[in-house]
């Protein structure tokens, strides 16, 4: 399978985003992140033509993978460092680009298991490069951090693939309901 540019475009774009959110943590982060996140809308819309229709998936994914980050910083998994019960909003920010990037150029990973196992694998990973960048704390360790961080990623990665991949077929089906069931 041969990959387009605007792939790994995409994916450029969400490192960029990722690292700024990461590093800075800031109000200047969130704007130049939401700045790549319009340049990341127009590459869906030139590559698929039909951007209207992923938002309600891209606003489902980071709206989802929010909270379940909020329970873990109100769980004590977490510690963004400034006392709150809920994750900060460069968090949020960065969950848009995530959910973006999920339900645009992530839709290649096809096999379910191998969906789960990457995400067991990478989403443990990034919270991991973010505790080493400093940007967050992991107070009841390393290693059951990443143990629960791998458990919910093996789930939340299909689901979140699941998600955009269905948004289609659901928000099509509202002008014609007979292909929501064709699925």
């Amino acid at each position: 399978m041969k990959l387009p540019l605007l792939f790994f475009l995409e994916l450029f774009i969400f490192d960029i985003a990722w690292f700024l959110l990461v590093v800075m943590k800031n109000e200047w982060a969130i704007s130049i992140a939401l700045i790549l996140l319009g340049i990341q809308f127009y590459i869906i819309h030139s590559k698929h033509k039909d951007l209207l229709s992923r938002i309600p998936s891209i606003l489902a994914i980071t709206s989802l993978g929010f909270c379940i980050d909020s329970l873990l910083v109100y769980w004590g998994v977490f510690d963004f460092g400034y006392g709150a019960s809920t994750a900060p909003l460069w968090l949020l920010a960065l969950w848009l680009h995530f959910s973006t990037t999920a339900v645009s150029c992530l839709q290649i990973f096809k096999n379910i298991g191998l969906t789960a196992v990457a995400g067991a694998f990478f989403g443990p990973l990034s919270y991991y490069a973010g505790y080493k960048l400093g940007a967050v704390a992991l107070p009841l360790g390393t290693s059951p951090s990443i143990i629960i961080l791998a458990l919910i990623w093996f789930f939340l990665f299909p689901l979140s693939l699941y998600i955009g991949k269905k948004r289609s077929v659901f928000f099509s089906s509202i002008a014609n309901p007979l292909t929501f069931f064709k699925s």
